[in-house]
């Protein structure tokens, strides 16, 4: 069920980006008609592969299964049998097809509906391998005792994964081959993370006494299952990220996954799990724990401290690698870099403040909704997101306002920082208004009732934290925006500047990020051997201006 729904969504991906891209560019009807028809041909071929690969994973089961009943399940036979017969003429024909569309027109390789079926095969092709594997690593290690459905589904997923690997690098363009790479990286990435995070925790579990199991034992122990997962992770993400995305141009794909995933995640990761793990440790010296066991009380603990390592570690990396290069040069890459880790951890000190706000209250009217425990458990939840949250959103933000001091100008008319301000304290004015609202129709809904009390008080405590946190945040923030409109620049008119020459995406960002203007470059072959000097050209263009 769940791989028919990766079917579906991918197939929907497909035509949903192509019908987006036929509306958003201006194409005569000729062009219109050959962009739906690629979304419709790679979407089929993509379904019917998927399929085929299925089909045949059952049936190369029952050959490895000679000599036993074959025909067990009649109906998973009939299934598999016409998967394979449709699916595999359709899969070889439209490959066909595509192939002599490619050597007629070399373009056709470069449109964007075969890139996203290279990202979306090439992604799921692996990650089905990666299970399979994962399945007959368990079975040679002891953990499971059959290995024939593990190793058909490995053997045909990947030779499926092998042949799009050769087709994409015969013809797939640069920009293909990163989008690839990438989703091959998120791939490989989460696959290690959740490999390091079950060995290290388990190990944690071991030495502070939290399992009884030994370290290395056949059936089903974590260890065992987390080296696996790792071993599996770590060179998928190698192959293609060290090898492949790394070193790739930093464009919107790229710094969407080294910031989102790389930094932004993992940073949530890590400041989630290491708070989980000071709250427990908080609640068991000062608090009332669910449990007077410490096996019990602690026993997510060392996951979470897993998480928190992890994640600590992943975060680091993907900072450094964002920062390699550009440690002189002020860019909107860095802001957001910044203004990213500010808001992640700025969260987590609203949070608290507001459940320090609700754990007052609850000690006030002498009851606890929030925690299994009294009042002194939700105090201790909001200290342990303060003590986490607090120095990483001031170590941020110091470093932010000190950049506004040394340059007002740039830095306050940054794209950047105008959207942080702006939704900073435009949704946090709508959520204090909408709490605000809450509260007030919680208190006249007694009143009308008479039954005004201590429960209306209590009742109205979320309301109350939500106010205060969202509208302190609001107004900060808003103060913070008045104060800068003097050093706001009016907004420029864009240019468009086209470059004649050789090819240089390097160039072309470098005059992005100066002058905000649309670039655009004409290669002609006869140059090709030639090379741009950019610091020629950005002196031109300030002559020009």
């Amino acid at each position: 069920m769940i791989f028919g729904l990766l079917i579906v969504i991918a197939i929907l991906a497909l035509v949903i980006g192509g019908v987006r891209r036929v509306s958003t560019h201006s194409m005569n009807d000729a062009n219109r008609t050959q962009t739906l028809r690629r979304f419709f041909e790679y979407g089929l071929l993509f379904a019917m592969l998927a399929l085929s690969a299925t089909g045949l994973s059952g049936l190369v089961t029952r050959l490895f299964s000679l000599g036993q009943d074959v025909i067990s399940d009649p109906v998973a036979l009939a299934r598999d049998v016409s998967f394979s017969v449709v699916g595999l003429p359709v899969v070889a024909a439209l490959t066909q097809w595509t192939r002599r569309q490619f050597d007629r027109d070399p373009k056709e390789a470069h449109s964007f509906a075969f890139g996203l079926f290279l990202a979306v095969a090439s992604t799921t092709t692996l990650a089905m391998s990666m299970i399979a594997l994962y399945d007959v690593l368990t079975w040679a290690t002891g953990i499971t005792s059959d290995w024939r459905e593990a190793a058909a589904r490995l053997l045909v997923w990947g030779v499926a994964w092998l042949e799009i690997s050769m087709v994409r690098s015969i013809y797939a363009h640069p920009d293909q081959q990163q989008a690839v790479n990438l989703s091959g990286s998120l791939v490989g990435l989460g696959t290690s993370v959740a490999g390091f995070v079950a060995v290290i925790g388990s190990l944690l579990q071991l030495g502070f006494g939290l399992s009884a199991d030994v370290l290395i034992s056949p059936g089903t122990d974590p260890v065992l299952r987390g080296v696996i997962t790792a071993a599996i992770g770590v060179p998928v993400w190698y192959f293609h990220w060290v090898r492949g995305a790394r070193d790739t141009q930093r464009n919107t794909m790229w710094l969407s996954y080294v910031l989102l995933a790389g930094v932004g995640g993992s940073l949530v990761v890590a400041i989630v799990s290491a708070s989980t793990v000071l709250y427990q440790t908080f609640v068991w010296f000062l608090g009332t724990p669910i449990s007077t066991d410490a096996q019990i009380h602690f026993s997510s603990s060392p996951i979470n401290g897993a998480y928190a390592v992890v994640g600590s570690v992943t975060w680091w990396y993907h900072q450094s690698v964002l920062r390699e290069g550009r440690k002189d040069i002020r860019t909107e890459v860095s802001r957001v870099f910044e203004y990213l880790m500010s808001g992640i951890s700025l969260g987590a000190v609203a949070t608290g403040i507001g459940i320090l706000v609700v754990a007052l209250i609850e000690s006030l009217t002498g009851t606890s909704l929030i925690s299994n425990g009294d009042a002194a458990n939700t105090l201790l939840l909001s200290l342990t997101l303060l003590l986490v949250g607090t120095p990483a959103w001031w170590m941020s933000w110091s470093r932010i306002q000190n950049m506004v001091d040394a340059n007002p100008e740039a830095e306050v008319s940054a794209p950047t920082r105008r959207s942080y301000l702006y939704l900073l304290f435009g949704v946090g004015g709508v959520a204090a208004i909408v709490s605000l609202i809450t509260g007030i129709f919680l208190l006249f809904s007694d009143i009308f009732q008479s039954q005004l009390g201590s429960d209306t008080f209590r009742g109205m405590r979320f309301a109350i934290g939500v106010l205060l946190t969202t509208g302190t945040v609001a107004a900060y923030h808003l103060m913070v925006y008045r104060g800068e409109r003097q050093f706001v620049r009016m907004p420029r008119t864009t240019h468009n500047i086209i470059l004649v020459g050789p090819k240089d995406p390097e160039l072309v960002h470098e005059i992005v990020e100066k002058t905000g203007d649309r670039v655009q470059v004409l290669v002609t072959t006869h140059m090709d051997h030639q090379v741009w000097s950019h610091a020629d050209v950005l002196a031109m263009l300030d002559d020009a201006r």
